[in-house]
Parts: structure tokens; sequence; C-alpha cells
């Protein structure tokens, strides 16, 4: 994760610290900042000899890494889409920025992105599928009144609620639980370093083809038919 994490991060410059405070932002791609830096805390805390002690904010880090990177992937292939269509009428309107994808059931958000990838003929990736698969096994429970429900929000609070039921802890003082935390790191970052950080991976096939249509949507509209070098 040091690997993937320093040298992919810090190629785009990233926060910096002097003096106890941090500045971010500006030129870095946040947008990369966000879903990365989930990582790369859960990775730091793995490190220590405590792990037991913060499982529950560890598990919250590498799911929310997930659940951004989800979101992230579903906006652009929607944009890819919008780009693309928009090359037969490069002088219609564009539309307006996309409305943020809610939600934070991760197979909810693998059923989006399966369809947004579908519109621009790409594949879900098998990892997407294994990951959603593993992390949802420790986030649907049975209620009090023995229904199941999928708590996404298990790893934030003591405390949950849904649809109505009574609340109830998230922990069962009754149940011992085994979380794979390990296997879950290991996972999440061999799918973040083949599809969001390596040149030929999924997020590097969709920007490229975002670029490639937007520019092409340019010349387009340019009097020319070409654009300045960018």
């Amino acid at each position: 994760m040091t690997r993937l994490y320093d040298g992919f991060l810090k190629s785009l410059g990233g926060p910096k610290e002097a003096d106890g405070v941090v500045t971010f932002g500006g030129e870095a791609n946040y947008l990369i900042h966000w879903r990365l830096s989930y990582l790369q805390a859960a990775s730091i805390l793995l490190k220590s000899e405590h792990v037991p002690r913060v499982v529950m904010p560890v598990a919250y880090l590498q799911r929310h890494a997930l659940e951004l990177a989800l979101k992230d992937l579903i906006h652009l292939a929607r944009a890819v889409k919008e780009q693309e269509d928009a090359l037969s009428q490069p002088r219609s309107p564009q539309h307006g920025p996309h409305k943020p994808v809610k939600g934070h059931v991760l197979r909810e958000l693998m059923n989006l992105l399966t369809q947004a990838l579908s519109n621009v003929q790409v594949e879900l990736p098998s990892a997407v599928a294994d990951l959603v698969t593993l992390f949802e096994k420790s986030e649907i429970l049975e209620t009090r009144e023995g229904d199941t429900e999928t708590f996404p929000e298990r790893w934030r609070y003591a405390l949950m609620s849904k649809g109505g039921h009574e609340a109830f802890s998230s922990v069962d003082p009754g149940r011992a639980e085994e979380l794979p935390i390990r296997q879950r790191q290991e996972q999440m970052e061999a799918f973040f370093e083949a599809h969001l950080t390596t040149q030929g991976g999924l997020l590097d096939v969709l920007f490229s083809r975002f670029y490639f249509a937007s520019r092409k949507r340019e010349e387009a509209l340019s009097p020319a038919g070409s654009v300045p070098e960018g």
C-alpha cells in the first residue's frame, strides 16, 4: 500500500504538512485523494499493535473507500456516455453537472455501476463483485423482528434502526463474529492498483474515452476544425 499511495498520489501533488498544519486542495486531484486516503488510513491503522481496538474505524475506512470508488466510477462512466452521445450532435447543449450518486448500500451501487458501464460497452471487473460480496457479509444483519436488512452504517454507530424497526446494537453481545479485516484490505489494495491507479485499468480506460470524446467535440465546434494544443 505504501508504494501504491506514495508513488501514485505524490506524483499528483498531494496534501502537505508544515508546522502541524496540513494544506490540501488546490492543484491536487481531490477526487483521487478522497477514496485513496481512506484506504491509506485503514492501512496505517492495520500496522498498529492494537488492531482489535480499532477494528470498527478500520472496517468503516475500508468500506467507505470502496463506496467512494464505486461512485466515482459511476460518475465517470455516465460522463463518457454523455460525451460520446454528443459527438453525433456536437452543437447540442451540454448537460449540467451530474447529481451526486446517493445511497450507501454497496450492492445497489455496484448495480448502478454495472448499468453505467454497460451503456458504454465496458464490463464490470469481477474484482468489484468479489469485494461487494465480501463486504456485505458483515453488513446483512437480523433485526429484532427476525427480518434481515443491510446496514452499511454498522461500522459508524453503536445503535441502528431501519424501516421502523426498533433500534438495536450493531454488535450482538451474545454472538461473536469474525471479520477478515486483512483480507478486505489486501483485496481492496489489489483492486485499487489494478483498476484505479494503473494504465489500462478501468479508471484509465474511462478517462481516456472521456478525454477523446471531449476533444473530438471541441474539434467539431471549432471554426477551423481544430482546437489549440493543451
